[in-house]
């Protein structure tokens, strides 16, 4: 006969609630709360070319993947986890066919650089530091918002 002072052990997810060990976890229902974004600005996820300038390395060529005014995840063929600094031209494509790719050209902060398994490239996050031209911050704000 069990101890009355003892108490089956329990597990606690993420959000505090606890339940019996070996008891599943209920399933999640649609009213579920979904995963909030703890951003300033949105992000869009997206496939856009990139060129990487990094001082004394030749340009590395690559995509965007997520792209907000306040940053970016580019993916490129070179481990950058030890640099610090970045510009890129990302390559806006038009928005018509007989419209012309427009270059944004910023300035960032590398804030981590990981591999990915499944592009087999490494993706770096970046955080825009500046923009070359002011316009090019509302010109990228405006074509996210229509994307």
């Amino acid at each position: 006969m069990p101890d009355e002072n003892t108490t089956a052990p329990t597990t606690v997810d993420a959000k505090g609630s606890s339940t019996p060990a070996g008891q599943a976890n209920p399933p999640s229902t649609p009213d579920a709360p979904k995963h909030i974004e703890n951003r300033s600005e949105p992000r869009v996820r997206i496939r856009w070319h990139v060129d990487a300038f990094v001082e004394g390395q030749p340009v590395l060529h690559g995509f965007v993947r997520d792209l907000s005014a306040k940053g970016a995840d580019i993916f490129l063929g070179r481990n950058l986890q030890n640099v610090k600094s970045i510009k890129l031209h990302i390559h806006v494509p038009p928005l018509s066919v007989t419209g012309e790719h427009h270059i944004v050209e910023v300035s960032g902060k590398i804030v981590y650089t990981a591999h990915d398994s499944e592009e087999l490239l490494f993706h770096t996050g970046i955080v825009f530091v500046k923009f070359n031209l002011d316009s090019d911050l509302e010109y990228l704000k405006s074509r996210l918002v229509k994307h």
